[in-house]
């Protein structure tokens, strides 16, 4: 231990008692700089409290502004019920005591990614330039360029800016996202977005999604989507297209892998060999095979070209 500058240096393993936030700040090297209120901690460092546990290169414990600053290979975990199998790495975060959030990402640059390490969050992977996680209601907001991966099914998700509300297992997002369903070969994208993880289901809003083993596009104001099932209901202004037939219609139900289709409320359907125009109020159908029954008020329409001697 020795005095410099107004500053105290102590030298091996010390554990520093943080009374009112009841932690702790263990680490091989400790300055205290009295007249700002900062302790700064370097070397083998960890500071447990019961919110988090924070380990890094370097950290500043500052009294005066009721913030935890840390620096280079930083790692976050959390005992909360909800937040223990998770772990968040970055290279700077600021922990504000008051009003209990972290933020992530927002010194330097090196991004954030938080990653599920254990139980059914195995796995799963959010990245993204920065974030903010509040502690007491255990909500991150993840902000540019985002991108998660989920593993079963294997989905990818990129935007701008997403919320992610860890007890409920759900994504959120307010602004333009993009979906990948690699193995299925389906793509998509919605203006906005909620993916309900445990149940393996996302709602968009003004969305549109294509198959491309089935060569089919599809879009509407709000999508239903069950991902493993590959089954999508779809309502508003929905159109549903093939090479060789367009569907119009108010509601829908596409399974996508058999192309069958139910469609309810001011059904249009057309086909381009044989030409064909079908309205109604109600149909069943299968676009890959061009055979859908339409039925309620129908009205048909087959385009016939006569060639006259």
């Amino acid at each position: 231990m020795r005095q410099r500058d107004g500053q105290l240096w102590i030298k091996g393993r010390t554990t520093v008692t943080d009374l009112q936030q009841k932690g702790t700040i263990v680490a091989d090297q400790l300055v205290w700089q009295g007249d700002r209120g900062v302790l700064i901690a370097q070397k083998n460092l960890q500071a447990r409290y019961p919110q988090v546990t924070v380990t890094a290169k370097r950290l500043e414990a500052d009294s005066q502004r009721q913030e935890l600053r840390a620096l280079n290979a930083v790692q976050v975990t959390s005992p909360a019920r909800d937040a223990k199998d998770w772990r968040l790495n970055t290279e700077s975060l600021v922990w504000q005591q008051e009003p209990n959030r972290l933020l992530a990402g927002v010194i330097g640059q090196g991004g954030v990614t938080v990653l599920g390490v254990a139980g059914d969050r195995q796995g799963q992977r959010l990245q993204a330039q920065r974030a903010i996680w509040s502690m007491s209601d255990q909500v991150v907001t993840l902000e540019g360029s985002v991108q998660v991966q989920l593993p079963n099914p294997a989905l990818q998700v990129e935007g701008e800016t997403v919320r992610w509300l860890i007890a409920q297992q759900q994504l959120v997002s307010d602004r333009p996202v993009r979906v990948q369903y690699p193995t299925q070969g389906i793509q998509g994208q919605a203006n906005r977005g909620v993916f309900l993880i445990a149940e393996n289901r996302a709602i968009f809003d003004n969305a549109q999604i294509n198959s491309q083993p089935q060569q089919a596009h599809l879009r509407a104001q709000r999508l239903n989507w069950w991902i493993p099932q590959e089954r999508v209901e779809a309502s508003g202004q929905v159109e549903i297209q093939r090479p060789n037939a367009h569907l119009r219609t108010a509601q829908l139900i596409w399974r996508i892998p058999q192309q069958e289709v139910e469609a309810q409320g001011g059904v249009f359907y057309r086909q381009n060999n044989p030409r064909i125009q079908v309205q109604g109020q109600r149909a069943k159908g299968w676009l890959d095979r061009q055979e859908v029954i339409v039925s309620g008020n129908v009205q048909s329409e087959v385009l016939v070209q006569l060639r006259l001697p």
